[in-house]
């Protein structure tokens, strides 16, 4: 599971929001932060598609591995 926030906020908790919005590009896509640390991955993946997660679909990364995109925060 991974956070993407879109520039404008609208995905966003309203209590990230004004971060989210600010200067700094926190986890927005297309930039390196949203990127999965590579010490998890098992092997070379592809980068991150990031229309295909915000549109609510699984990435496949590898023979066992998917990244998903989640909305909220949560036990999971």
């Amino acid at each position: 599971m991974l956070r993407l926030y879109k520039a404008d906020g609208s995905n966003a908790e309203l209590c990230r929001r004004s971060l989210v919005q600010g200067a700094v590009p926190m986890l927005r896509p297309g930039t390196p932060g949203r990127a999965l640390a590579p010490d998890i991955l098992a092997a070379k993946v592809p980068d991150l598609d990031d229309d295909l997660l915000l549109a609510g679909h699984p990435q496949h990364l590898g023979s066992s591995e998917f990244a998903m995109y989640k909305p909220r925060w949560g036990a999971f």
